[in-house]
């Protein structure tokens, strides 16, 4: 309800989300849950017209490939 309304009171400006990092819910929340999330995330991001940025710098490999699924692109950095 919050980004929604965070959202919404920006009006007509170019909106982002940056979500820095998954790999800090990872060790929180299982990584069902966090894949949710951000499945979430990412659909209400396009539904508002948003975009977003998130970040995973210790993730296991079936994690990311799973999330990526949800992004449009995906970048890596060594």
């Amino acid at each position: 309800i919050a980004l929604d309304n965070a959202i919404t009171a920006l009006g007509d400006v170019d909106k982002f989300l940056f979500l820095d990092t998954m790999s800090t819910l990872l060790i929180y929340n299982n990584a069902q849950t966090v894949l949710s999330f951000s499945h979430f995330l990412s659909s209400w991001l396009r539904l508002k017209g948003s975009k977003g940025i998130f970040i995973a710098t210790e993730a296991d490999e079936n994690f990311i490939r799973t999330v990526s699924q949800f992004c449009d692109k995906v970048v890596e950095f060594e």
